[in-house]
């Protein structure tokens, strides 16, 4: 070999390694055949392919006896191995006897090497047709451990046969002899290489299970499982039902619980370090001066004394309280405990205040501290590292393949240039060529099908996480969210997320490995001419770094007015009715184009940088080429451009090259995804109502209210103030009084809707809510009453009879398979709050919450829902029922009255009790009674208690 040759030999160790083996010993690589060393020979082989089994096969086995799958059948595939299993163990006979002939004494075979290699060769068989059974037995498809024996042993032994051919005359019968087995050994890798199938029959129109995770080894590596849907694709027949159904590890229903108690834990961590930080870094004089701003005592508020000193004592036992508390969040209403009550002293009340605080600047600004939040890429590294890694594992197996590729040519050039080289070195050196490419195609395939599934399961956790967000947000986080950001989030930013993970993943660090190595490689290559082209990547960084900050701004700019334009969008559709009635369009046509004329210049700037960056990238590694070449040639008189030398330096330009174009895709996708993820975060990281509804199991109320003041906002007035109300199981209660007076915000704080001030709400048993403002799906009439539920058909004729839905089933053309459109526009008000009601009786709960559902409807027909669904003797009879109305005509019927007055319970009790009082209701019921004969009342008695609010307010 040439001076260059060697130099270029030199710069890969690992690849010197793989043939170390052929040329160690005796032996070279120059020789005219490839020969193993003697301590790799024909008997030897066998013996050490048995000791490697017997090693992994206790592992193997104790992994088949953790499987509980059910056993598979016979087929003809197991048959088949347990016959060759059986020929390769009466391999030895014909071995061991042609020995005693040609030796003509069966003593000097007990010292030969063959009794070790028949040994060998029978304990494998042995070996390999139990662990065949044992698989079979646990319904193991196929066997990873015997594929890669049955591949080791027949390439190995095919070379030891070829050197000892080489070496001396072996005769015809050893000759037939390796044919045969090495015939078996092939087939038994053939046949370990399809997994047992399991005929299933499954009904026309019925999905059929994904056949990936019972597909074997080289399936999974070629998509050949694939091969059904596919066929069916192109001969056009391939519909919804032909698709294979998700495997169990994709769907929702098993990647969603494990973020979401990923992100539990978060929370609490991070929960347990911001009262760490409170409580740890505040210096004990000026405890109070350090804390977070406590309000000034409100009328509501009992007097607080002034906070002492803590001992060392003090402070470990309140951490061990805080701790607690952060864990019951993960855990709500498992007992009943105190809000903020009396009890708890002005440092945890200053606390309590801080943690719902908003992490916004000057919330940061005012506690002097930086507060700890759960981060989303922390989270989803712990649920989906795992899976990430294992595609990266096969994009580092793809890289180290494709980093051969100049090596190998390189090999091939010395080969071209040596002429006393012999041909088979060539042939082996095309054939390492073809193997390595077809290896590369193989992991890479494997990359991207992975990356894409482990992408589809980090965006199925984000955008459920975001509709999980949305139901939870306490007041103040939803009127800083609006509806455009949420279909932000779900649209776009979640999509920006799956693509990255899915292009960009593993290129986020293979190209900046690619340029590494290959700059490494050539200044191996080239010496010290490689550093003034290092020069030029070197002034790249800065550069890059300024662009990729500026798309950093224009992307979060971007999606800021991309948000703000949604907002609008959303507001005119629904409110088009009015935009209409007053000619409003171009008016509105203006704003819009006006926000999406905004959104359109940071998007074409953002465009411009984006090609610029391109093309920069685009036109550098050209340049470096040339610098590089015109450098080595004029920096010494020996240093000369042979093909080996200019072809391997072409060779690793071009992989340089290929890395540093994908470099502005690459940033262009880190600049989305970072900005994606910051946005998510910050939403997720929005302040969620707290669970105060606890589940008293002692307490004789089904709903129990003690001492309770409530807000909307977490630094409003109260709401309501001074709240005791007890509501026993199996009554009937009526919340009454005037418009704005709280009756609504009463039901909302027992359902834990609203931020409780101080102290404690307690609820038994299952809730359901009948709303003022009936929701209602786009779905059939039957699915809005069923919600999901299990189908009783005898309970859901019931809930249709006596919420008085069949007249209205009989007028519809489809009955109650009649699809309902958005927001129940193809209902009237009445029918609405009617098939709001029928869901809530449909779901036979403990408790239920009515805020006015006979308000929409008739007379005679809410007559018809109280006696047969809400009074004594309907279907909620023996229920907690609470049920605020402005019917006076239903007050009599109920067992107990709570009436509202400004935010407070004024009066609580039956109707008798409240007549006799002589109190504001009293009043007002007089009143009423007083007005009748000149106010002409409907035969029900039906009046809106906004007509008498003077009276009422007296």
């Amino acid at each position: 070999m040439t001076s260059n040759s060697s130099s270029v030999f030199s710069l890969h160790p690992v690849f010197e390694s793989v043939f170390g083996i052929i040329q160690s010993g005796n032996t070279t690589w120059n020789s005219s055949w490839l020969q193993l060393t003697d301590s790799l020979r024909g008997h030897e082989v066998m013996a050490g392919h048995c000791a490697l089994l017997l090693m992994t096969s206790p592992l193997y086995a104790y992994f088949l006896l953790g499987s509980h799958d059910k056993p598979l059948p016979e087929g003809r595939l197991y048959k088949c191995k347990m016959v060759c299993c059986m020929l390769l163990a009466l391999m030895p006979i014909p071995e061991v006897v042609f020995h005693v002939g040609y030796l003509q004494s069966i003593v000097h075979v007990l010292d030969q090497p063959v009794l070790v290699s028949s040994a060998s060769t029978l304990l494998t068989a042995v070996v390999s047709s139990q662990l065949t059974r044992l698989a079979q037995q646990r319904g193991m498809r196929w066997s990873a451990v015997l594929c890669l024996l049955w591949l080791s042993l027949i390439l190995t032994h095919t070379l030891a046969f070829l050197t000892s051919t080489q070496e001396s005359d072996t005769g015809q019968f050893p000759t037939w002899l390796f044919y045969l087995k090495s015939s078996v050994i092939t087939c038994l890798l053939v046949l370990y290489g399809f997994s047992e199938r399991e005929e299933q029959y499954f009904p026309p129109g019925v999905r059929k299970p994904c056949p990936e995770p019972t597909a074997s080894w080289w399936s999974r590596l070629t998509f050949s499982w694939t091969k059904e849907l596919l066929d069916k694709a192109y001969s056009g027949k391939l519909t919804e039902k032909d698709i294979f159904l998700l495997l169990p590890s994709d769907s929702s229903s098993n990647v969603v619980p494990r973020f979401t108690r990923a992100w539990a834990r978060e929370v609490t961590k991070s929960k347990f370090r911001n009262q760490a930080q409170i409580h740890d870094e505040v210096p004990a004089a000026t405890e109070a001066e350090t804390l977070p701003e406590i309000p000034s005592p409100s009328p509501w508020e009992q007097a607080e004394t002034k906070p002492r000193r803590r001992t060392r004592s003090e402070g470990r036992a309140k951490h061990k309280i805080l701790y607690e508390r952060s864990q019951s969040a993960i855990h709500p209403r498992t007992e009943s405990h105190k809000i903020l009550g009396s009890d708890h002293s002005p440092v945890e009340k200053a606390y309590s205040r801080s943690v719902g605080q908003k992490d916004t600047k000057e919330s940061r600004a005012k506690t002097g501290q930086k507060r700890s939040r759960p981060s989303l890429l922390v989270v989803l590294v712990r649920t989906f590292g795992v899976d990430f890694a294992i595609g990266q594992l096969y994009r580092l197996t793809n890289v180290a393949l494709h980093m051969t590729d100049p090596l190998i040519f390189g090999y091939l050039l010395d080969f071209m240039e040596d002429s006393s080289a012999p041909s088979r070195k060539g042939y082996a050196i095309c054939a390492l060529m073809v193997i390595s490419k077809m290896a590369q195609s193989f992991m890479n395939s494997r990359t991207h099908f992975v990356n894409h599934s482990f992408a589809l399961r980090i965006k199925s956790a984000v955008i459920n996480s975001i509709y999980n967000k949305v139901l939870t947000m306490d007041t103040e986080s939803r009127q800083e969210s609006t509806v455009g950001q949420a279909v932000n989030l779900i649209s776009v930013d979640a999509s920006d997320i799956r693509e990255a993970l899915t292009n960009m993943a593993s290129e986020m660090w293979t190209s900046p490995a690619k340029i590494v190595l290959s700059l490494v490689l050539l200044y191996r290559l080239l010496g010290p001419s490689m550093l003034i082209s290092m020069l030029l990547m070197v002034i790249m960084v800065p550069v890059t770094a300024v662009v990729t900050r500026r798309l950093t701004t224009m992307h979060r700019d971007s999606m800021a007015f991309k948000d703000n334009r949604l907002k609008m969008l959303t507001e005119v559709v629904n409110g088009i009715k009015i935009l209409k009635m007053y000619a409003w369009e171009p008016s509105f046509i203006s704003k819009l184009n006006a926000a999406r004329g905004k959104e359109l210049d940071v998007m074409w700037w953002r465009s411009f940088w984006e090609t610029a960056l391109h093309c920069y990238h685009q036109v550098m590694p050209y340049m470096i080429s040339v610098v590089m070449f015109v450098t080595y040639v004029h920096s010494s008189e020996d240093h000369y451009l042979t093909p080996s030398t200019a072809f391997v330096a072409i060779a690793l330009m071009d992989i340089l090259r290929s890395a540093m174009e994908e470099l502005p895709s690459i940033i262009t996708h880190m600049v989305k995804v970072r900005v994606s993820f910051r946005r998510v975060n910050d939403f997720l990281n929005r302040t969620d109502l707290e669970d105060n509804v606890s589940s008293d199991v002692d307490s004789d109320a089904a709903i129990s209210i003690e001492d309770g003041f409530f807000s909307w906002t977490s630094e409003a007035t109260p709401t309501l103030k001074n709240i005791n109300v007890r509501v026993k199981k199996g009554s009937l209660v009526a919340v009454v009084g005037t418009v704005g007076c709280g009756k609504s915000s009463l039901l909302s704080a027992c359902l834990g809707e609203m931020n409780t001030l101080r102290g404690h709400v307690s609820v038994k048993g299952s809730v359901a809510y009948v709303p003022q403002q009936a929701w209602i799906q786009h779905a059939s009439l039957r699915d809005n009453v069923l919600f999901g539920g299990h189908v009783d058909e005898k309970l859901y004729n019931q809930c249709l009879d006596n919420c008085a839905l069949r007249t209205d089933l009989e007028i519809m053309p489809g009955g109650d398979n009649t699809e309902i459109g958005e927001r129940g526009i193809n209902l009237s008000g009445g029918q609405k709050q009617r098939v709001s009601l029928a869901r809530a009786v449909y779901s036979q709960a403990d408790v239920y919450i009515m805020d006015d559902p006979l308000s929409a409807v008739d007379c005679h027909v809410g007559s018809h829902i109280f006696d047969n669904v809400i009074g004594h003797q309907g279907m909620l009879a023996g229920k907690t029922r609470v049920l605020v109305t402005h019917g006076v005509q239903w007050l009599p019927k109920v067992d107990q009255i709570i009436v509202v007055r400004h935010g407070r319970v004024s009066e609580v009790g039956s109707y008798d009790e409240l007549l006799s009082h002589n109190g504001p209701f009293a009043k007002f019921l007089k009143h009423y009674m007083v007005h009748d004969s000149e106010t002409k009342v409907d035969p029900q008695g039906k009046v809106a208690f906004a007509s008498a609010k003077t009276a009422f307010e007296e």
